[in-house]
């Protein structure tokens, strides 16, 4: 058990307390979730290697769920990647960020209505060998570039969907690739859907 963690019990704040349980204790622990105070429970307490599974319904976010740590895997439960939707509660609010890590996964869940600049569904930076698998990102907006944004990472995307996503002066309404120093990037998009994205004064609708 991690220090930070036995401070908790020692000072009586189990996790059961707030609604959560790791499954173990050993390197990693998993997050059962499903309601957005279990989530902010379940995202102070992240380690590298943990997990945090969804269980099925909307999740409407005051605040961006922020991976700044490596091996963390966010897991819906459904049968579908619909069956577990992340929302925002208002404009402005990016849904996920994931920066300066590696092996960070997302796996069945759909990522929608998110506004703001730019990367407003998703938003990858600085991160090596990030998995997006089996996930929607649909009905999203943004001013600059799309609203899955990656910039200086490495990323396999397979089997996800992007539709109806806007931008309104960028490259890319579905999701924007962008180079800037001297790391590597390479995203490969394997088995996607790309449908009635929209780059409204620049290139690329899709991608």
């Amino acid at each position: 058990m991690s220090a930070y963690r036995k401070g908790l019990l020692l000072l009586g704040i189990s996790l059961t307390s707030l609604g959560i349980l790791p499954t173990h204790f050993s390197h990693s622990a998993t997050y059962t979730v499903s309601n957005e105070l279990e989530l902010a429970g379940a995202e102070s307490l992240l380690m590298e290697g943990d997990e945090i599974h969804f269980v099925t319904g909307t999740y409407t976010l005051d605040s961006r769920i922020e991976i700044f740590l490596d091996d963390v895997l966010l897991l819906g439960l459904g049968n579908r990647p619909e069956d577990v939707t992340i929302r925002p509660a208002t404009e402005g609010v990016t849904l996920v960020v994931v920066a300066a890590a590696t092996g960070v996964t997302l796996q069945s869940l759909t990522l929608e209505g998110a506004q703001s600049s730019y990367g407003s569904a998703l938003f990858v930076e600085q991160v090596a060998d990030l998995q997006l698998t089996n996930c929607i990102v649909r009905d999203s907006t943004t001013i600059f570039y799309a609203p899955t944004y990656f910039h200086r990472a490495t990323a396999r995307v397979e089997d996800c969907t992007f539709e109806r996503n806007t931008t309104s002066m960028g490259e890319g309404g579905g999701a924007t690739i962008f180079q800037s120093g001297p790391l590597d990037q390479r995203v490969d998009f394997v088995r996607c859907l790309f449908r009635e994205n929209r780059a409204l004064q620049g290139q690329g609708g899709g991608l």
